[in-house]
């Protein structure tokens, strides 16, 4: 959960502004439901559907799909922003640098993102953050190990 404000010890106001605005744009376009926002609908991801697939490669490379897509749609707005009001070449993302989308080893429902992306004054700003969907769990095997006899304390006996 994010929230959009934060306050000082005075009770002022925060904001952010630079790189660390660009960095809150970015993740928040990525973390937020596609769909969720009934004024701008096509904000943000479908990351949540990916995960839990039954394919990790498939999942991994959709996820990618729109993680740049998100990021695109950032730029998109932005463009549009600076029309009416300041985006400083610093909050401005210029760039996807790169998107790394790779699943746990232990857990093939949890994916682990990394992207880079550079701003207007051509600097870098990583964001990573780690998809799970709540509900979701690994079957025994799919993660390339036995299916859990040991653990569980089920034996090799032969059932009849």
């Amino acid at each position: 959960v994010e929230n959009d404000y934060r306050f000082d010890q005075t009770g002022s106001v925060i904001t952010i502004q630079n790189e660390d605005l660009l960095y809150q744009a970015c993740l928040k376009a990525v973390l937020t439901v596609q769909g969720s926002n009934p004024y701008h609908s096509n904000y943000g991801s479908k990351i949540t559907t990916r995960v839990g697939g039954k394919i990790v490669s498939a999942s991994a490379a959709l996820i990618r799909e729109d993680v740049v897509t998100a990021l695109n749609r950032v730029q998109a707005l932005q463009k549009a922003q600076r029309k009416y009001q300041q985006v400083t070449s610093r909050e401005l993302l210029y760039q996807i640098s790169s998107v790394e989308v790779r699943p746990a080893e232990e857990d093939p429902t949890v994916f682990f993102l990394d992207v880079v992306v550079r701003n207007g004054s051509n600097q870098p700003v990583s964001l990573s953050t780690v998809f799970s969907v709540p509900g979701t769990f690994a079957l025994g095997g799919t993660n390339a190990t036995s299916l859990g006899q040991q653990r569980s304390g089920i034996t090799q006996q032969i059932i009849r």
